[in-house]
């Protein structure tokens, strides 16, 4: 599955032998998800799962606030490393669903000044604009925050 449920997708960084040794690297990738509050970090050899979502204590600004769950496979090819990612969205997109369709819905609904047309017109821009918009900022983001995992000193 693709939008809305899922993001796949890659990062490639320079490898360098003295900082990312396997250990080095999947300490700092657990390290990072730690540090942005990842619950269920799983380490699986070369691949790491978690999750996230918002019902968790942090900012709303969090880079995993948007993401239900998520998987990342390090890889390495020659001179580079491969961090390749798998993102789930499934605890936003039904949230936003509800929220908008069932809370915001009923009020639209009751709109009398508005046609049928608006009303869905309006519903659909809503949620566009909330799960929307959080998805793409965290697509945006994401690359970044993988990045700074593999920068080990």
């Amino acid at each position: 599955m693709t939008f809305p449920f899922t993001y796949t997708n890659k990062v490639e960084v320079q490898f360098d032998e003295k900082k990312h040794t396997p250990e080095n690297l999947l300490d700092s990738v657990i390290k990072s998800l730690q540090k942005a509050k990842a619950k269920n970090v799983k380490n699986n050899l070369n691949h790491i799962t978690f999750t996230g979502g918002i019902f968790r204590l942090v900012t709303n600004w969090n880079i995993l606030g948007s993401i239900s769950s998520g998987e990342i496979t390090i890889e390495r090819n020659k001179d580079k490393l491969c961090l390749k990612y798998h993102l789930k969205f499934t605890e936003m997109l039904i949230i936003v669903t509800v929220g908008v369709f069932g809370f915001l819905g009923i009020g639209i609904y009751q709109a009398s000044n508005l046609t049928n047309i608006h009303k869905i017109i309006m519903l659909i821009i809503a949620w566009l604009w909330l799960f929307g918009g959080n998805y793409m900022v965290t697509i945006f983001r994401f690359p970044k925050f993988i990045n700074e995992m593999t920068e080990i000193e």
